[in-house]
């Protein structure tokens, strides 16, 4: 139940923003000169909006999966209050490891995109390693690298599987026209498979990182 919740969250975080660009999109499409200056003042507050959502609630929710999944996987109680302090307390870092990682991505991809893919492979269990370790951005970053330096393949195909709904719902949005019933149904589906990649690629990386911490865990005591 919990963790259904954490999702609706998630959902209505995705709503809000999904919304917002539809709106500025749509006041976007009525200048069709680039020399209007009110076309920039859109493209920045899309920008402003984006990086403000992006930067407080998708990382502090974000946060809270890694010790929701922990627990369900221990089959432990954990009250809501306590994982969101907890996302709260390492939200610092995780917003820090998501712009250093963002940069890093982006830049790996100017070359290749290759290069990119590697990137993301490295660092897709940044944010677990942050809280469930305790750990700042770098140190996350590092154990992330570190966990995914003998799992390559593994990690591509869970990147695979994360972003792969999210590419899917775009193919599918793109065959309906914006125009549509004021394009909702666009944004329904986008908003489906983008919910849909979200929250795989939190609770995939939470689990995997704590199957193995688990496992090693288990080896040291025997």
């Amino acid at each position: 139940m919990p963790l259904l919740l954490l999702s609706v969250i998630n959902g209505v975080f995705l709503a809000s923003f999904s919304l917002q660009l539809q709106s500025k999109i749509a006041s976007l499409t009525t200048h069709t000169s680039l020399l209007d200056p009110s076309v920039y003042t859109i493209l920045g507050q899309l920008l402003v909006v984006g990086l403000v959502e992006g930067l407080t609630i998708y990382p502090l929710v974000n946060g809270m999966y890694p010790s929701m999944v922990k627990a369900a996987m221990l089959g432990e109680r954990v009250e809501l209050s306590s994982v969101f302090k907890k996302s709260l307390r390492k939200y610092p870092s995780i917003v820090t490891s998501y712009i250093l990682v963002a940069g890093g991505i982006i830049l790996a991809s100017l070359a290749l995109i290759i290069p990119g893919i590697i990137v993301s492979t490295w660092y897709y269990y940044t944010t677990p390693a942050i809280v469930l370790g305790d750990r700042g951005a770098s140190d996350g970053m590092s154990a992330s690298h570190a966990f995914a330096r003998d799992k390559k393949w593994e990690t591509f195909g869970l990147l695979l599987v994360s972003v792969g709904p999210s590419l899917l719902g775009n193919q599918l949005a793109g065959a309906v026209p914006l125009t549509t019933w004021n394009g909702i149904p666009h944004l329904a589906i986008v908003l489906f498979f983008g919910f849909v990649s979200s929250i795989l690629g939190a609770m995939l990386a939470s689990y995997v990182y704590l199957t193995y911490a688990m496992s090693k865990q288990h080896t040291a005591e025997a």
